[in-house]
């Protein structure tokens, strides 16, 4: 029969202190490969702690086990792909106000990552939190598989059947069909729109944007008489003064104003100076070398206050 010493004392004693052999059975034989169990069957706190982190350990190792997924080789291979080799897409990335020139990795087809095209001379290789995130949208399970009518998805031919029927009987009786887009700046969607125009007479196109530059193309058409956005050269500038326009965040081509004021930040060349003049806090405010902060109801009279400014220092070198 096995016997059992409770410490090194006892055992070099010569054994005053024996103890038989105690079954082990159930849980208790698991708790034996950690440590020696008590008199009565029980164990220690320390040989406790021992078995909760063996446990651990085998239920992370349990749950790395995932489904097998067999590779299936193409029974015609496309020219372009080599299974392990990624490709490359050169694209446009239009959200809103963001635009960039966008390159595309993919592999065996299925786009994996977004980066900034640097042959692009609008934004140079520039991106957005919005296009680096927009990849995450192809494999969104939340999203809608297919088109749905009153809650019920339906094929794909049945629902174009039923829009290009309801299309052809509101042209053929007289009425109206509004079609209400953000800003497109896509020649070809802009042949699409109108060629949709010509097949249902009647068709009335409404560009419309959450962040509209409406109000700048009034100001442009009353002062200049041309109603347009005019585009910005941040990196011709030696002196800006921004008034609450955040053109590094949202304002108009952030990622392209990002690209042209950037180069000119370089602490070994001439440096441009930022001014910005706004009510909260913006990602532009946190970039200036100078910033002044105004409540909402004060942007008129800075406004014309540099006016002033701008049209006395004319005057005077005139």
């Amino acid at each position: 029969m096995k016997k059992y010493w409770k410490d090194i004392d006892a055992k070099q004693e010569g054994g005053a202190a024996q103890m038989p052999d105690v079954p082990v059975k159930g849980n208790n034989a698991l708790l034996s490969m950690f440590g020696d169990l008590k008199s009565d069957g029980s164990a220690s706190r320390r040989d406790f702690l021992k078995l909760c982190g063996f446990s651990f350990a085998v239920t992370a190792m349990a749950s790395c086990q995932s489904k097998v997924r067999k590779m299936v080789p193409y029974v015609v291979a496309p020219y372009e792909i080599t299974p392990g080799e990624a490709n490359y897409y050169a694209s446009s990335f239009i959200n809103g106000s963001d635009y960039c020139g966008i390159v595309v990795k993919t592999r065996e087809g299925r786009p994996i990552k977004i980066e900034g095209n640097p042959e692009s001379g609008i934004t140079r290789s520039g991106t957005s939190a919005r296009a680096q995130a927009s990849i995450m949208e192809l494999y969104d399970t939340s999203r809608y598989q297919a088109p749905q009518k009153d809650g019920v998805p339906v094929e794909w031919d049945t629902s174009d059947a039923e829009i290009m029927q309801a299309l052809k009987q509101i042209s053929d009786s007289g009425g109206s069909i509004v079609l209400l887009t953000p800003s497109i700046y896509s020649p070809s969607t802009e042949a699409v729109i109108e060629q949709f125009k010509a097949s249902y007479p009647g068709t009335e196109w409404i560009p419309y944007d959450a962040i509209s530059a409406s109000a700048i193309r009034e100001a442009n058409r009353v002062r200049f008489g041309k109603e347009l956005v005019p585009d910005y050269r941040f990196d011709l500038a030696n002196v800006i003064v921004s008034v609450g326009a955040d053109f590094l965040g949202t304002w108009l081509s952030p990622i392209e104003y990002t690209k042209q004021f950037s180069s000119r930040r370089d602490p070994d060349q001439e440096m441009n100076h930022l001014i910005q003049i706004e009510s909260n806090l913006s990602l532009t405010g946190s970039n200036a070398d100078r910033r002044i902060q105004i409540k909402p109801s004060q942007e008129g009279a800075v406004l014309l206050n540099i006016y002033k400014e701008i049209v006395g220092a004319t005057e005077s070198r005139s």
